[in-house]
């Protein structure tokens, strides 16, 4: 999305007149708005209960695809999977994700 410097852009103008704006509290956008500005979505996988081998497949195609979509332009695309240390399938879907 271009982050901070797009948004100051949008709210304040050209580089050269935000500090001034700023200063002087006059944006050039008079209505209210709000920015997204990207973030690390999680996905938090729950390695309590019995895991077939689909299963792990399907999740880990699912984590894959999720990821991918919109060539991950989508500011909600997960970036981050948290397993468990411990999990005993951990391997298995680590190596699954990056097969796919």
């Amino acid at each position: 999305t271009g982050a901070v410097a797009t948004a100051n852009a949008i709210i304040w103008g050209p580089p050269d007149e935000q500090a001034a704006r700023k200063q002087m509290g006059t944006p050039v956008l008079l209505k209210s708005i709000t920015t997204e500005l990207g973030n690390i979505s999680p996905i938090i996988v729950a390695s309590g209960g019995d895991w077939s081998d689909s299963d792990l497949k399907y999740q880990a195609s699912h984590c894959a695809a999720s990821h991918a979509w919109q060539n991950s332009c989508n500011c909600l695309a997960p970036k981050l999977i948290i397993l468990g240390e411990s999990w005993v399938h951990r391997a298995r879907f680590e190596a699954l994700i990056r097969e796919e």
